[in-house]
This record gives structure tokens, C-alpha cells and sequence, in this order.
């Protein structure tokens, strides 16, 4: 059996692991910013920034996770949902998981947006790189027909 003091713990620290969300969220979108401005200095900073919350995030987790195993709960999400189902609807612990479940989403979407700036800043130092060195097209260089396009063949800048 779960007493209150243990709830209102686990409240407590589903508050601050939700605190961290949102500063994860936050320092995400300053990510974000920095990849658009393509400021390296600034993106060092962030980067490091996002390593350390996310220990925090991990930890706070892992944390609450052991808690709940301690009053014969699985020691995961799973175990945590089967003690809110235990608990009037409402609670506050309801309202703070909820609230840390809706900022692990946002954080998830925007570190995907960000993954994908990453990925296509890639894409294009490659294409870059391989038309300095007079490589041949990627494959994910298509002209208006939709077959490989065969400009590098074309330019200047491979002839000389």
C-alpha cells in the first residue's frame, strides 16, 4: 500500500523532472536557432547544455521509477500507469505525469525537427564536397525528369 507522504513525493518529483522538460524544450528550441544561424559557438554551448539535462531527466526517471518498485510496482512507464489507475482521477500526481508526458512529446518532435536540420546540413556539405571533387551525382540528385541528373559532367569546376 502507497501511503500519501509517498504520493506526495512522487509528485514532487514528477514537478521537477516535468521542470526539466521544459528546460530541455527550451534548450532545444535554442538549438533550433543555432542550426538556422548556423552559429557553432552557440551550438557547442546548447549541445552540452542538452547532454546535462538529459542525465538530469535520466536519473530523476530512473529515480522514480525505483520508487514505485519499492510499493510492488513494475520498475517502469507501465508500473507508474498501473499506480495511477489505483488513485481517484485528478490527483495531482495525474496532472503532473500528464503534464511531463505532453513535454517529452513536444521535446521528441522538436529534436526530430532539429535531427532534421542536422541531416540536410549533412546532405548538402556532401553534394558540396563531391562537386569540388568532381564525384560522381549522389543518387539523391534527380533533374526534372526524375532521372539522375548529370550536371557535374557539365560544369566547369570539374574540368579544370
Amino acid at each position: 500500500m502507497i501511503t500519501i507522504e509517498h504520493l506526495q513525493a512522487l509528485t514532487k518529483q514528477v514537478t521537477k523532472q516535468s521542470d526539466f522538460a521544459q528546460r530541455l524544450l527550451d534548450n532545444l528550441a535554442s538549438e533550433h536557432n543555432a542550426l538556422l544561424a548556423a552559429d557553432a559557438d552557440s551550438l557547442d554551448k546548447v549541445v552540452g547544455e542538452k547532454q546535462a539535462l538529459l542525465k538530469q531527466l535520466e536519473a530523476g526517471l530512473a529515480n522514480i521509477t525505483q520508487s514505485i518498485s519499492k510499493h510492488g510496482f513494475a520498475a517502469d512507464f507501465s508500473g507508474f500507469d498501473a499506480l495511477l489507475q489505483q488513485l481517484p482521477e485528478n490527483t495531482p500526481l495525474h496532472r503532473q505525469w500528464e503534464q511531463l508526458q505532453e513535454l517529452a512529446g513536444k521535446c521528441k518532435q522538436q529534436n526530430e525537427l532539429n535531427g532534421g536540420i542536422v541531416s540536410l546540413k549533412q546532405q548538402h556539405i556532401r553534394q558540396a564536397l563531391d562537386i569540388l571533387k568532381g564525384a560522381p551525382p549522389s543518387k539523391n540528385t534527380y533533374d526534372k525528369q526524375g532521372t539522375i541528373d548529370s550536371y557535374l559532367d557539365k560544369s566547369g569546376y570539374t574540368k579544370a
